[in-house]
């Protein structure tokens, strides 16, 4: 029998499709080609900031169709292979110390959740429960950085 992990930070708590876009400040625009080496790797390898710059210099203010991954510690997008022209896949994994802040931006077609991130990037993800999908994000991030998980 394989060996189970019990390590709860691997575990799925929830997952969903979504649609993504990244937005950034005038300042990150001017050092996209650099590559931030803060320690903060993600689970990907790459550090976030850089990894935000460069999908959004590839997607542009385009909503990204994929799927979100919920963890205890880290929210990760994987977009969908027909989604995208050419290349590789831009995986996005946000780990919660990251997050400044959470919200949900209603407007009157859509609903997005808003996820503001230390390094200036915002995120917005646009699904069906945006609402439910805000209010587990803010109960998983508080009982992380609380150690309860």
């Amino acid at each position: 029998m394989p060996p189970i992990s019990m390590n709860s930070k691997h575990w799925e708590l929830d997952s969903t499709s979504a649609d993504l876009m990244v937005t950034a400040t005038p300042a990150q625009a001017e050092n996209s080609d650099q590559t931030p080496d803060d320690g903060s790797a993600t689970p990907f390898g790459e550090s976030l900031a850089w990894t935000l710059v460069r999908f959004h210099d590839r997607f542009g203010k385009s909503w990204v169709p994929g799927r979100i991954v919920l963890r205890a510690d880290t929210l990760e997008f994987r977009p969908q292979r027909g989604a995208l022209v050419g290349g590789e896949l831009t995986y996005v994994a946000v780990r919660f110390p990251e997050v400044v802040w959470v919200k949900v931006d209603s407007r009157i077609f859509r609903t997005a959740v808003k996820i503001a991130i230390s390094s200036g990037h915002v995120i917005s993800l646009r699904c069906r429960s945006a609402k439910a999908l805000a209010d587990r994000l803010v109960t998983v991030i508080a009982a992380s950085r609380s150690g309860a998980t």
